[in-house]
């Protein structure tokens, strides 16, 4: 079987996989957002959320944990997708490198957008 045979087949480029993906690159950039608002908002508007609530802080937790985990998921998927079947060409493949080690999780949000669900979906590697 040759090469490219192999790399359709890949786990990566598989439906589910894809869709953990998809799902993970959308809570992050979601949180990535959310993390921008959290930031100016005490400027704007004195604050969005009480700083004693306990109920905020366990939900601050568990949406850590979550972005944390997706992140993470991100992150190391597109990063080894990226050393095993991205096909670019060598620069391409360097400014990725530099992208996915220097910007960590909102560099695998770049490149999922970019490479990967265009390569993925369109069924042919690059």
């Amino acid at each position: 079987m040759n090469d490219t045979a192999l790399s359709q087949r890949h786990w990566l480029r598989q439906p589910r996989f894809r869709a953990l993906f998809t799902v993970s690159a959308g809570i992050s950039a979601l949180l990535l957002i959310l993390g921008a608002v959290a930031n100016v908002a005490p400027s704007y508007w004195g604050g969005l959320f009480a700083e004693d609530g306990t109920l905020v802080s366990i939900l601050g937790i568990a949406v850590g944990l979550t972005g944390a985990s997706a992140a993470l998921y991100l992150w190391i998927g597109m990063s080894w997708y990226w050393l095993r079947l991205d096909s670019s060409a060598p620069s391409t493949k360097k400014f990725w490198f530099v992208i996915l080690l220097l910007l960590n999780w909102v560099g695998a949000i770049a490149y999922y957008l970019v490479v990967y669900r265009k390569s993925v979906s369109g069924g042919t590697p690059k």
